[in-house]
């Protein structure tokens, strides 16, 4: 079972209780516009709870990001191994992801929970590169990237296989 506590928060497994948190955050345009889904991503709830029950599966680690003062889910996070990064050259390399509701962007919680991420990642894989790929728009990730020492590579890309808006991205990455 995997738990990562740091000052403020807990990442921990996701359980069918988190259904309703999850919904009511991927159907948020507000957080699931960078990802190519302004209008907010709509899934059955059959998707919701396959993603809850697979959230250990398949070279994936999905959490979902509790305040610990008041035991609140706030956003969900977690990685990929299963990935085809084009600048790996042979290294093993993991994609983490994030996502917040919005009264708890600009708090520092994004950087304390993908740090805690990256963390676990190195500690707890054979990952030996932590790569993503945020939209060029999205200001806030990209300089959350930064502070935690992400570097820009490769050209900018743009994606056109979500529905709604083609996302334009740049890949970054964290070696070990």
């Amino acid at each position: 079972m995997v738990k990562v506590e740091t000052k403020r928060l807990i990442l921990r497994e996701p359980t069918k209780g988190d259904f309703e948190f999850l919904k009511n955050m991927w159907q948020n345009g507000e957080v699931m516009k960078f990802v190519g889904f302004p209008s907010g991503l709509k899934q059955s709830d059959e998707k919701i709870y396959q993603w809850i029950d697979t959230a250990q599966k398949n070279g994936r680690c999905k959490l979902v990001i509790e305040d610990k003062e008041s035991h609140r889910a706030i956003g969900e996070t977690g990685y990929r191994l299963d990935i085809n990064y084009p600048f790996a050259k042979g290294k093993k390399a993991a994609a983490p992801d994030i996502k917040l509701i919005p009264e708890f962007w600009g708090k520092g919680i994004a950087t304390e929970a993908f740090k805690a991420v990256i963390d676990y990642i190195f500690k707890n894989t054979d990952a030996e590169i932590i790569q993503v790929s945020p939209n060029v728009k999205n200001k806030a990730s990209i300089s959350l990237y930064k502070k935690l020492g992400f570097k820009k590579v490769g050209k900018i890309m743009t994606d056109n296989i979500h529905p709604e808006v083609p996302v334009t991205f740049q890949y970054m990455e964290l070696r070990k």
